[in-house]
């Protein structure tokens, strides 16, 4: 037989079951296993689940451990670790004990901390009835359950990102999220998502065709020792502009920011890219949410600029934990 090229998907449908929607999951495979993944986009709402599905397709056990970094918060959340032995995988929830806060954004790293190659998929969905009471237990236990710290509310203009949307991509500092699209989706939807193995300093983000979406945001992520200088630029038309909160902002270490994609941006929508380009390393994500004809949400990887793309940092967790691994 021959050798050559192929492309894999992954397809997964919800037959609409325990309240949440119908709906179908399209996914790209991994074309290759890597030590450490980075998911940019992430958003924490009660009664949701997240759990983040480490494979080891190699013949030797990886040590992996999950760091997250919550939005504007300076609070060190203690990694969570695992051995997943040849051909096997494991599962970190995101969700336990509490230790991420509800109605936060964050970004999350999964790093092999002995150099085994891993695949790592997000899989979110609504919690299930015995998950809601563990929930509200956690909650129960806290001194505080509605504290604002680190809940992803974001006002500093050099990060670029929308003061009207805290992280643009999610999350409200306000106790009562009823109201906000991406809790009302999230809570009934499933989604699948690979996360990206690599960084680099030019991304491509597919941003118009957006009618039917209920909103749309993107999330970038430095994971630099050092602080990035970042510039948006929509383009439409053959004309480039530059998005104004996003003209040479800058972008601390470990820290993430975004662009909500509802607002008027520059162009016709039917024709626009938006390119994300930074003097040092980071990774892009876009998140979609529709809300009719069934609610659903996808979040995915942007497009990485070949010539500017780079390895993931080895001292990636430290960018969102500083406690030991």
């Amino acid at each position: 037989g021959g050798v050559g090229r192929v492309i894999v998907d992954r397809l997964q449908v919800d037959d609409g079951s325990q309240g949440r929607s119908k709906q179908l999951s399209v996914g790209p495979g991994a074309p290759t296993p890597m030590p450490a993944w980075v998911f940019a986009d992430g958003r924490r709402w009660s009664g949701t689940h997240t759990t983040f599905v480490v494979y080891n397709p190699g013949a030797a056990p990886a040590e992996v451990a999950l760091a997250v970094r919550v939005d504007q918060s300076d609070e060190d959340i203690e990694p969570l670790v695992a051995t997943v032995l040849p051909g096997e995988y494991a599962r970190l929830g995101l969700d336990e004990g509490g230790r991420v806060p509800l109605r936060s954004a964050y970004w999350a790293a999964v790093q092999s901390r002995n150099g085994e190659p891993i695949v790592v998929e997000r899989v979110m969905r609504p919690a299930t009835d015995e998950e809601r009471r563990a929930e509200a237990e956690d909650a129960s236990a806290l001194d505080d359950p509605h504290d604002e710290a680190g809940h992803g509310h974001d006002d500093d203009a050099s990060a670029g990102t929308s003061s009207g949307s805290p992280s643009a991509t999610g999350t409200s500092s306000s106790s009562n999220d009823a109201d906000d699209p991406y809790a009302k989706v999230e809570r009934v939807s499933s989604s699948i998502t690979l996360g990206l193995p690599i960084t680099a300093r030019q991304w491509i983000v597919p941003a118009g065709g957006r009618d039917g979406f209920a909103a749309s945001a993107v999330a970038i992520t430095n994971l630099g020792d050092v602080s990035v200088t970042l510039t948006i630029t929509a383009i439409a038309d053959g004309q480039a502009t530059r998005i104004a909160a996003f003209d040479q902002v800058t972008l601390d270490p470990g820290r993430r920011t975004g662009l909500a994609l509802d607002g008027d941006l520059p162009g016709p929508d039917a024709h626009r890219l938006l390119v994300v380009e930074a003097d040092g390393p980071i990774v892009v994500a876009q998140v979609v949410l529709f809300d009719q004809p069934v609610a659903a949400v996808s979040s995915f990887g942007a497009i990485a600029v070949r010539d500017s793309v780079a390895s993931m940092p080895a001292a990636v967790l430290s960018r969102a934990s500083s406690s030991p691994v």
